[in-house]
């Protein structure tokens, strides 16, 4: 019955089946009714995933299916929505992401607390949520950086063109240069 269900109710092909099935060989001792089907309507009605969509995610991220969508999928789905603002910015995350709904809601908060409290935009949990947290702590302060010196400099082009009476062909000139002088 799951192989049925894999492959004729998600429309996976038999590679994307294998690819379920292997790594969570659990999956067969499912009941197709209760988790199958309760996560594919999950993330269709929900989320607005396409079936084609859930196949690429289910193939990517076969656990999720094992997740209890009431206790686990949707807690997860609805935080993660209410920081990024919207169910088409959720569901861009997921497709860029598909293991974001597979961490635990603790490591998902505080990820996403540590971008906002940062200035960083949420929707970069999705390159962050995977990282070892030595890793996501270096990327997080190179980030930052990055974010404080584009805002020094836009800072100080605006000041620089407004004291020096600038035309727009200097500052196209100084834009060009600006990146060797740094």
């Amino acid at each position: 019955h799951i192989v049925g269900f894999l492959r004729y109710e998600l429309a996976l092909d038999a590679q994307q089946a294998k690819r379920v099935i292997f790594p969570v060989p659990q999956i067969i001792g499912l009941d197709t009714e209760c988790n199958l089907k309760n996560t594919s309507n999950f993330l269709q009605d929900r989320i607005g995933l396409s079936q084609q969509e859930i196949a690429v995610i289910i193939a990517k991220k076969p656990t999720l299916f094992i997740l209890n969508v009431e206790n686990s999928l949707i807690p997860k789905s609805a935080y993660v929505e209410r920081c990024l603002n919207t169910t088409v910015e959720l569901k861009s995350a997921l497709l860029k992401q598909p293991v974001l709904l597979g961490y635990s809601l603790d490591r998902i908060q505080s990820r996403m607390e540590q971008l906002v409290k940062a200035g960083i935009a949420p929707n970069k949990i999705t390159v962050g949520i995977s990282m070892t947290e030595g890793n996501f702590q270096k990327w997080l302060f190179s980030s930052l950086s990055k974010l404080q010196l584009s805002k020094w400099n836009s800072a100080a082009m605006t000041y620089l063109c407004k004291r020096q009476n600038f035309t727009d062909r200097d500052i196209d000139t100084l834009c060009n240069k600006l990146p060797h002088i740094i």
